[in-house]
């Protein structure tokens, strides 16, 4: 398969994976975890931001893989901040 095969087929699995609803709330999910509309620089915060960066690369190398509208994404800006309202890190019970 030459490069440009696979790139169009990357797109189109991109497109059928985030194109359905529970696509759009898993990529809101990846959103809030990668800290897509936050500072990379948070005081108090332990990561140091280079971690940040890179989780934060993987949430933008994800949405440069699909052509979106700048409409669809400040949508999705608003569902992420709402989301993160009313997320819980599974996490965060560990070892207390």
């Amino acid at each position: 398969m030459d490069p440009n095969e696979a790139a169009q087929n990357r797109l189109k699995d991109y497109e059928y994976v985030f194109g359905t609803d529970p696509g759009q709330r898993v990529l809101r999910d990846i959103m809030a975890m990668g800290h897509m509309f936050e500072s990379s620089v948070v005081h108090g915060d332990d990561k140091p931001v280079e971690f940040r960066e890179g989780e934060r690369n993987l949430v933008l190398r994800i949405l440069a893989s699909m052509p979106m509208q700048i409409d669809l994404l400040h949508a999705l800006d608003q569902q992420t901040v709402d989301y993160q309202n009313q997320r819980t890190d599974p996490l965060a019970t560990i070892g207390e």
